[in-house]
């Protein structure tokens, strides 16, 4: 059965319409202001910063343990790919309490925890920005604010165009950063980091037909030490913003923006009678996911029978009276 024309949200995101005309609200100067989610993606208006869930408020996985040579995605939308010869352990930590060294005085930060010392390899905290156009050809700047243990570990920060999958698309092209302010994780006197870019045009480039070409923003850790390496208050904005005191924009419904990558139902969801034995479970997404997302999903009851999956919703059809699934994740990540 096609759900193309699922579009209804079940969970009363109407701030975020399914038409195509997107609209968000944010919050610069103290004062609620609405917008659309282009302006978000730092194409034009007033939100510049390109990254999603910068204050880390957002984090629909919760705690992940990546082994050495791994990655995965956590805290919504960060993708921590491990290349250590160690296991980290990803979690959201609340701030210390009367904190005041971060803009904002956000209540969380992301911490990558080491039971062991690494002593190879690097780890990558990254985001991926649809749409390979984004910022091409543009001077670009990024920030983020670090702890760690004392030391003099190296930090690094570069940008990735990666122009898509199928038929012939061009090879990505890294970027280091031109200018970054303070090249190691540990600072004694300053928790901020600055990297100034120019990005690269793509101007001859060839864009694959999956349609799921991105930038991508990551800060590069080489830690050296057991202990925990912490990192908040995230951002990514067109132009030179080294002068300034906080570029990262926060939106009130970071949630939303999230869920177009990622969407997760932890309870039960129970079956309809479609017909005969056959039962439905039907489920409308809270907003339009950027793809048709794969879906993952445990059956608690019932007998699988078939699926199917649109950027608009799902339906699964399982076999017996009382069926039901549970722990329901759609991705259409990067």
């Amino acid at each position: 059965m096609a759900i193309e024309g699922i579009k209804t949200s079940l969970l009363g995101y109407a701030d975020l319409p399914l038409n195509g005309a997107e609209v968000v609200y944010v919050v610069q100067g103290g004062e609620s202001k609405q917008t659309s989610i282009a302006a978000t993606r730092g194409l034009r208006g007033e939100l510049r910063d390109f990254l999603i869930n910068a204050g880390q408020e957002i984090n629909q996985r919760g705690s992940v343990s990546i082994p050495a040579g791994s990655f995965a995605y956590t805290l919504d939308q960060y993708l921590v790919t491990n290349d250590t010869n160690q296991t980290v352990v990803v979690t959201r930590e609340n701030q210390s309490p009367g904190s005041v060294l971060v803009p904002g005085n956000p209540r969380y930060k992301m911490r990558l925890s080491f039971a062991v010392a690494a002593t190879t390899g690097a780890v990558r905290i990254a985001q991926r920005i649809k749409d390979v156009y984004s910022l091409q050809g543009l001077n670009a700047s990024a920030r983020a604010y670090f702890t760690a243990p004392t030391g003099s570990e190296i930090l690094a920060c570069e940008i990735v165009q990666n122009f898509g999958t199928t038929g012939s698309p061009s090879s990505e092209v890294v970027t280091p950063a031109a200018l970054l302010d303070v090249e190691t994780i540990f600072d004694a006197s300053t928790q901020e980091r600055k990297a100034q870019y120019t990005v690269p045009t793509i101007s001859g480039k060839v864009l694959g037909t999956d349609n799921n070409d991105y930038i991508e923003l990551a800060w590069v850790l080489t830690p050296r030490q057991s202990g925990n390496y912490e990192v908040s208050r995230m951002s990514f904005v067109e132009g030179d913003a080294s002068a300034e005191t906080d570029p990262a924009s926060i939106r009130l419904n970071e949630l939303s923006l999230c869920q177009e990558y990622y969407f997760q139902y932890d309870g039960n969801f129970f079956a309809t009678t479609h017909s005969g034995t056959n039962q439905m479970c039907e489920f409308s997404y809270p907003v339009t996911m950027r793809d048709n997302p794969a879906l993952s999903y445990s059956i608690s009851s019932g007998a699988f029978v078939a699926d199917y999956s649109t950027k608009y919703g799902m339906i699964i059809y399982l076999a017996g009276a009382g069926s039901a699934i549970s722990a329901l994740e759609a991705s259409a990540e990067l």
